[in-house]
C-alpha cells in the first residue's frame, strides 16, 4: 500500500512539473509556426503523439462546423480533405460530438466507423492513424471554438488521456488564438503592402500545401490549368522563391496559408 501511495505521489509531481513547464513554454508562443513546434516538443512530456491537426472552427446551431483556420503537424493530407469539405465544413462525426458534449472524445481504429461518412473511415484506415483524442474550447455563448485533434498516441486511449485533454486544451487554446490572431495582422499587412498575395493565391497556397496538383487544383477552384500555373508562378515571384515547397514554408511563416 505505501508502495503505491508513492508511486501516485511521484507520477501526480511529474504531471505536475510537466504541466507547468508546458504552460510556461505556450506563454511564449507568437506565430504557427512557433505553435506547430511546441506541440512537437514541449507537450509531448504530457501528451505523446505523432500528427496533430487544430483550428479554429465556427459551430451554428446543429453542431455543424466551418474551419476558419486550421495548423497541422503529420497529418495525413488525405483525410483533412476527407473531414474538410472545399467550402471549409467539417465531416466529422467525432467533432460533432464533442460539440454536442464539449467533453474530450477518444477513438481508436474499430470505433472510427461509426457515424463517420465512408469517405473518412476509408481514409482514417488507409492512413494507419491508428486512434484520435480530441478536445477542443468553446466559450459560452459563442459559436466561435478552437478544436484540437491528436493521433498515433502511444498504447491504449483511456481516461487517464481525457484527463490530460481537460489539463492542457485551455492552454492550447490561449496559445493558439493568440498565434493566429498575430498571423492576421501579418496577412492583414501583406495584403496592402505592393506584390501583396491574393485571395485567390492563398486559396491556391492552400491545395498546394495539402499536395495537390495543378490539374487537381484547376478541378477544385473551376479554372484552367494555364491559370493556375500564372499563380503559382506569381506566388513564387511575389514570395521571391524558387518552387512550390519552399512557396508553402514560406507562406506558412508569414502566415499567409
Amino acid at each position: 500500500m505505501t508502495s503505491l501511495v508513492l508511486n501516485q505521489e511521484a507520477d501526480s509531481q511529474h504531471l505536475g512539473a510537466a504541466l507547468l513547464g508546458m504552460a510556461s513554454a505556450a506563454l511564449t508562443i507568437d506565430t504557427p509556426k512557433q505553435f506547430v513546434e511546441w506541440t512537437a516538443a514541449e507537450l509531448q512530456s504530457l501528451l505523446p503523439h505523432r500528427a496533430m491537426v487544430a483550428g479554429i472552427v465556427e459551430i451554428d446551431r446543429n453542431h455543424g462546423a466551418v474551419v476558419q483556420k486550421m495548423v497541422s503537424r503529420d497529418f495525413p493530407p488525405r483525410l483533412l480533405e476527407a473531414a474538410v469539405a472545399p467550402d471549409g465544413k467539417l465531416r466529422c462525426a467525432i467533432f460533432a460530438k464533442w460539440a454536442r458534449e464539449r467533453a474530450p472524445q477518444l477513438m481508436d481504429a474499430t470505433q472510427a466507423v461509426s457515424g463517420n461518412t465512408p469517405g473518412w473511415v476509408g481514409a482514417f484506415q488507409q492512413t494507419g492513424l491508428e486512434n484520435l483524442a480530441a478536445h477542443g474550447v468553446r466559450e459560452l455563448g459563442h459559436s466561435v471554438a478552437t478544436y484540437f485533434s491528436f493521433a498515433r498516441i502511444p498504447g491504449t486511449l483511456s481516461e487517464r488521456h481525457a484527463q490530460i485533454l481537460k489539463l492542457v486544451v485551455p492552454h492550447m487554446h490561449l496559445a493558439l488564438a493568440r498565434a493566429l490572431a498575430k498571423s492576421r495582422r501579418v496577412t492583414r499587412a501583406i495584403e496592402q503592402a505592393p506584390g501583396a498575395i491574393s485571395k485567390r493565391e492563398q486559396e491556391v497556397l492552400h491545395w498546394l500545401k495539402l499536395g495537390k496538383t495543378n490539374w487537381e487544383v484547376a478541378e477544385i477552384l473551376g479554372v484552367s490549368q494555364n491559370t493556375v500555373k500564372n499563380e503559382v508562378r506569381s506566388i513564387l515571384i511575389k514570395l521571391r522563391v524558387n518552387n512550390r515547397t519552399h512557396a508553402v514554408t514560406k507562406a506558412e511563416q508569414l502566415g499567409v496559408v
